[in-house]
């Protein structure tokens, strides 16, 4: 079967899959996966991927991974209760982290520059260390204004090792009432 059918046939297959029906194009389906990772799990398996076309490999990883990741990526997590989760290693860069619960939650090694801060809910529990990071948000950005609420200030400057660590333990800790602060960062 040749190589543009094959990956028309997957295509088709997949948006079937996901309710969208078989004339689907791929950033639709891709839109849809995101939908529906936002409400359950997804699990997308693709068997025997060396013997697909290398352009369909290009074409998956270029018109549907690319942007589902991009949109993963600049997710907000409003309200979102990370409590206890296991976040080492995750690349949390310009994500929306708004009155999100991260109690006892592990940050280890996480990526956060360029995340959007306000309303960080944590405890003496939640692991922060050796998280990576150069600058944050405390206000969401615009056209008009793309850096608003950038920590540190100063244009370019990133923060020194520890720097952002001591300022979210300060600001975002849960006080022994149980209350979460809900001050931006200064």
């Amino acid at each position: 079967m040749h190589s543009k059918v094959k990956s028309q046939k997957l295509w088709r297959e997949l948006g079937g899959r996901v309710d969208l029906g078989r004339q689907s194009t791929i950033p639709e389906i891709a839109d849809r996966v995101y939908q529906l990772w936002q409400t359950q799990n997804v699990l997308l398996i693709f068997y025997d991927v060396n013997c697909l076309p290398e352009a369909f490999i290009h074409e998956l990883i270029r018109d549907f991974w690319l942007p589902l990741a991009t949109k993963a990526r600049e997710a907000t997590l409003q309200t979102s209760d990370l409590s206890e989760a296991d976040l080492q290693r995750a690349n949390l860069s310009r994500a929306k982290l708004i009155n999100t619960r991260l109690n006892g939650a592990n940050l280890a090694i996480t990526q956060l520059t360029g995340a959007f801060i306000y309303n960080f809910e944590r405890t003496s529990k939640t692991k922060l260390a050796g998280v990576e990071y150069n600058y944050i948000y405390t206000q969401l950005p615009t056209n008009d204004n793309p850096d608003p609420g950038r920590k540190p200030q100063v244009n370019g400057r990133i923060f020194k090792p520890g720097e952002l660590a001591e300022v979210l333990m300060t600001l975002y800790s849960t006080q022994s009432t149980g209350h979460k602060g809900d001050r931006s960062i200064n």
